[in-house]
């Protein structure tokens, strides 16, 4: 949920925090080595400047820097990076075997604030926390990114979630589409990619759970959003009536965490957006009942 940028510390998949910066190393995911800022207990997943290694923003024709259209873009970076994180998960996935008998995936799919949830080993012990929010569910797999918006998402929908032949996706995000982190947000941008991954899944045959976008204050990575907690909340008021619309499943994890200023309630996040281990163990329950409710109509 964050541009991430040197001086700013990215965790999970929705923003940055001030802290050290960390430079490049192996990625243990596969793909080019990994550094710069990273979000807190997440996963650094940029190159070594920029949010997500040299890809230059906004900077326009004739913006300095690479030179060409599209100024100010280091393409000998491009090269070496996916914009849309089609490499993070090449390594997990090729070792992930196909489904056993009887076996019913759920795989979950998110920025950074479902990075923490799922964990630094996939056992879903959510950063801060000691015990996992689903224990024994081996089925249960994340693969949430940090800093992603729905646009990326939908991009990796194909290799991250159909491809490991889930009975069920768990759907999360939106935080980092109204932060602005692929560029300015609208709201019918982040609808039509919604709906676009609930197609998708759909056409594979796929249950979808789909939890609310979190509440949030500001944007400590993106200060120049002021209005973020009044766009989530129109946001959670579409996603509410489409999913009654589509008779998707929905989690109203807004509700749980939110106070009466759209806000994280006191004690569910230490920075505005992300949840502590109290705000994952708050919603876990519900989302797993979800869970196990579509699983248990599924062959």
């Amino acid at each position: 949920m964050l541009k991430k940028s040197l001086g700013l510390i990215c965790v999970g998949a929705a923003c940055c925090l001030g802290a050290s910066v960390s430079f490049a190393q192996p990625n243990p995911n596969g793909g080019p080595p990994q550094g710069g800022p990273g979000f807190p207990g997440g996963t650094n997943a940029g190159g070594t400047n920029g949010a997500r290694g040299n890809f230059g923003f906004g900077r326009g024709p004739g913006g300095g820097g690479g030179g060409g259209a599209r100024g100010g873009i280091d393409w000998s970076a491009r090269i070496v990076e996916t914009f849309n994180d089609l490499n993070f998960f090449t390594n997990k996935n090729a070792q992930l075997p196909p489904p056993g008998p009887g076996e019913k995936r759920a795989v979950f799919i998110g920025d950074s604030i479902t990075e923490n949830w799922q964990g630094r080993n996939g056992d879903f012990v959510p950063l801060g926390g000691r015990e996992s929010c689903f224990p024994g569910k081996t089925n249960y797999i994340g693969r949430g990114h940090t800093a992603e918006t729905t646009q990326q998402m939908l991009v990796r929908f194909r290799q991250d979630i159909i491809d490991l032949q889930p009975k069920v996706v768990v759907i999360m995000a939106g935080v980092n589409d109204v932060a602005g982190n692929t560029g300015e947000y609208h709201l019918k941008y982040t609808q039509d990619c919604f709906k676009s991954m609930f197609d998708l899944a759909e056409m594979n045959h796929i249950k979808v759970v789909w939890i609310s976008t979190f509440p949030c204050n500001t944007f400590f990575w993106q200060r120049s959003v002021t209005d973020g907690a009044d766009k989530v909340y129109e946001l959670v008021q579409w996603e509410k009536q489409y999913a009654a619309q589509r008779g998707i499943e929905f989690v109203d994890a807004y509700s749980m965490l939110a106070d009466d200023n759209h806000h994280m309630k006191p004690g569910m996040s230490s920075d505005s957006v992300h949840p502590t281990a109290a705000g994952y163990y708050a919603i876990s329950k519900v989302v797993g009942e979800s869970i196990e409710k579509i699983l248990a109509t599924v062959n």
